[in-house]
């Protein structure tokens, strides 16, 4: 292609001169869309012929398709590993995914260059003591005997190459897993680790020193440099970092102490008054912990869903985040929120990742962060997680890891998924070794509905697995206190049922179901049971049950238990205040009273009678950290009105403020009427005295910056946003209208807002 630009078009080419396509000048305005459209169809195309990585839930089974991350030149293309994969047949697709990529680029003008790419395989293999390794990284013994696995010796003798703009295929590097390359501003290693990134940052610092002290500025200005340039581009990244927090402590200290000087600061200043804000008589300093929590936190608040759509693509990045933090939960064995937990005795037994790091930094610097997360719900009464259990009994460290190691390779989270039907006694096999080598595994790929992953316990995981359960069922593995009935769907899946009107035995496999029955003919009243047919579908009256299998091919009745629950009990709220309650934000209906039936609201905005107002207060003579809002919802047909207000203590109280957290009031009262009453409502007339909040919450939030003022209540609009359309009328009012003119002679508007402004100043 050739270059077109207001001084004409170029006489060299690119790609060859028979195609005539141009580019687009750096700073043309009309290049961001234009590379957004080709890079659509590109991805659109690339993802239609299947490549890319499915992301998965391991509880709901929810999936998405990404291919990579575009931006600009900078590309990362992806390929998985599917279930019935192999190593070479995933690179295979690798290089299948490069020479699609390649084509795509050639129709559209563009090109590969070899010298710029690179290939790098994320695969890992067990290190022989029941943890895992990149393979890459793995130290091969030499000793006599041991043989180079075959398949990594296949993978060692691939090329990867790709397809150039003459119509050749030019050889491109294998990057190794512990080396980072520049990609999007990061220098990020497969691995996860680092230290690499942390090393480009402190170059930039040394040089940021040495020109400022080869300038010879006053240190205010320094200073000034320090927080808005050196800093202002240190941050870029921190909230993708996955660095534990003992490099973080030590990632840029050497780099701090070079530049105090220029600040004006000594030296031999201890390195905790280094970092102490100025406000308690410290430097000032940025911690890397302390900026990387930030970011990491903002990145988490900006984009966590409890329950993203997977079938938007604005919530891909949400839906990423939530399958991250529910594979997390898998690997602890705990049903709500992994952040609840003592990092130092739970931390280790989490693989590494952008979560787990993100959890540590909480931890470390005693952060609480209360969010939205759907627990995993008990499935039987009296049923407990294991490894709650296995700390309870004071499993820690190597041996607690250990543990876990063995529970994840069984598939299980409860005891019920251990147990036997009647749920009074452990199931022998699944204690004394590895389920998969049982005749459990004949019968079905998984015994989970839960997507565990790959673990391989020693024989020493296992006897210790056995100890520690033996201790809550001490006599013939019976537990001391046996499990009742079902009141949650279970996670595992039972193969064996009972069959209670016919009294036959249903034994599920993952193709079909065999039924087992007396054999009348013979006159056989025992609990032996021999297989009569297939089915084509299961009774409707079964309950699970566990059977003894004899070599005759005949099964034998041992337990029964209680009949499963197929659905959770959906959430009923017997009122509109309960129902208002379960989004949080108690205290902002502490002294809010709600005795009447409110569809009388659903009928005044079907009439477009509905009148809300808001109004905020803030006396900073009284307090400087408190702010209030009243909030009334009135109809002006019946004269029906639904009012409340609160007070708000925090550093950032402002009036403004005030203004922001009455209009979130109403916004949040009209949601839960929508939902009450299931009904879709629009067409409030909606009131207040500040433009700037009218503003704020007639914008539609994509995305909410850390920096913006109120951000917190801005993304709790933005969640309201994603649930309800919210097509209600905002409008200004003028304040304090009744010090002009009679109470009696001002509009309706109006009224409402002297009778919110008065109770918002007395709340």
């Amino acid at each position: 292609f050739f270059l077109r630009t207001g001084f004409g078009q170029s006489e060299s080419y690119f790609g060859g001169k028979e195609d005539g396509k141009h580019g687009l000048a750096q700073g043309n305005g009309a290049a961001p869309p234009t590379w957004q459209q080709i890079s659509t169809v590109i991805l659109n195309a690339h993802k239609g012929k299947g490549h890319g990585v499915k992301i998965e839930c391991p509880i709901t089974r929810q999936t998405i398709k990404q291919v990579g991350i575009l931006y600009v030149d900078d590309t990362n293309l992806w390929e998985g590993l599917e279930e019935d994969d192999d190593l070479i047949s995933t690179a295979a697709k690798g290089q299948a995914a490069i020479d699609d990529w390649g084509g795509y680029l050639g129709e559209t003008g563009g090109a590969l260059k070899g010298e710029k790419c690179g290939v790098t395989i994320h695969h890992q293999s067990p290190d022989g003591k029941g943890g895992w390794v990149y393979t890459d990284q793995q130290q091969r013994g030499q000793e006599e005997g041991e043989e180079e696995d075959q398949e990594m010796h296949e993978l060692s003798t691939m090329d990867f190459s790709v397809p150039t703009y003459a119509g050749g295929m030019e050889r491109i590097n294998r990057l190794p897993t512990n080396k980072a390359d520049n990609n999007l501003g990061l220098f990020a290693r497969p691995d996860g680790k680092s230290e690499q990134h942390f090393e480009q940052m402190k170059d930039r610092m040394t040089t940021w020193t040495a020109q400022i002290k080869s300038g010879h500025i006053p240190a205010r200005s320094v200073w000034m440099s320090y927080n808005g340039q050196l800093w202002s581009g240190l941050r870029y990244g921190l909230g993708a970092c996955s660095a534990p927090v003992s490099e973080l402590k030590k990632g840029l200290t050497s780099a701090d102490f070079y530049l105090l000087s220029n600040l004006g600061v000594t030296r031999s200043i201890t390195k905790e008054w280094r970092y102490l804000p100025a406000a308690f008589g410290g430097m000032g300093l940025y911690d890397l912990t302390v900026e990387t929590t930030a970011a990491t936190l903002a990145t988490f608040l900006q984009h966590y869903d409890d329950n993203p759509n997977p079938d938007i693509p604005e919530k891909h990045l949400s839906f990423t985040i939530n399958v991250v933090m529910r594979h997390l939960r898998l690997e602890l064995g705990v049903p709500d929120c992994p952040f609840q937990y003592d990092f130092h005795t739970w931390g280790h037994l989490a693989t590494d990742s952008w979560a787990k790091a993100f959890w540590e930094k909480l931890d470390e610097l005693g952060i609480s962060l209360d969010f939205k997360s759907d627990n995993i719900p008990i499935p039987r009464r009296g049923d407990k997680a294991i490894m709650h259990l296995m700390v309870k009994m004071g499993l820690r460290g190597r041996d607690l890891l250990r543990v876990n190691r063995v529970r994840k390779a069984q598939e299980a989270m409860f005891l019920s998924d251990i147990t036997t039907a009647n749920g009074r006694y452990l199931e022998r096999h699944l204690l004394e070794g590895h389920w998969i080598d049982s005749e459990e595994r004949l019968l079905g790929k998984h015994r989970s509905k839960f997507i565990f992953g790959h673990e391989y316990p020693t024989a020493a995981d296992f006897k210790l697995w056995k100890k520690y359960l033996l201790q809550i069922a001490p006599l013939n593995w019976m537990l001391e206190d046996p499990l009742r009935e079902w009141i949650n769907p279970t996670q595992r899946i039972w193969r064996h049922f009972l069959n209670t009107e016919t009294m036959t035995v249903e034994i599920h496999t993952d193709e079909m179901i065999h039924e087992y029955a007396h054999d009348e003919e013979a006159g056989d009243r025992s609990n032996v049971l021999h297989p009569a047919r297939h089915l084509e579908l299961s009774a409707i009256n079964k309950v699970p049950a566990t059977l003894i299998e004899y070599d005759n091919g005949t099964v034998r009745m041992k337990q029964r238990g209680h009949r499963l629950v197929t659905e959770a009990e959906p959430i009923v709220y017997a009122t509109f205040l309960e129902r208002l309650l379960s989004k949080g934000g108690a205290w902002m209906w502490k002294d809010f009273e709600c005795t009447q039936d409110l569809i009388w609201i659903v009928e005044a905005i079907r009439q477009g009678s509905l009148f809300c107002c808001t109004d905020g207060s803030y006396i900073k003579e009284i307090a400087v950290d408190v702010c209030g809002a009243a909030w009334i919802l009135y109809c002006e047909e019946t004269g029906k009105s639904l009012k409340g207000e609160f007070t708000e203590q925090s550093r950032w109280a402002d009036s403004y403020r005030g203004e922001q957290l009455g209009m979130l009031a109403i916004h949040i009262i009209l949601l839960t009427v929508e939902e009450h009453f299931g009904e879709s409502l629009s067409n409030a007339n909606i009131f207040c005295d500040n433009l700037g909040t009218i503003y704020k919450f007639s914008t539609k939030y994509a995305r909410v910056s850390p920096s913006a003022k109120n951000n917190d209540i801005l993304r709790v609009l933005r969640k309201i946003q994603s649930t309800s359309a919210l097509a209600h009328k905002l409008s200004h009012v003028k304040a304090h209208q009744d010090d002009m003119l009679r109470y009696d002679t001002l509009s309706l508007e109006a009224k409402l807002n002297v009778n919110c402004d008065s109770r918002a100043k007395q709340v």
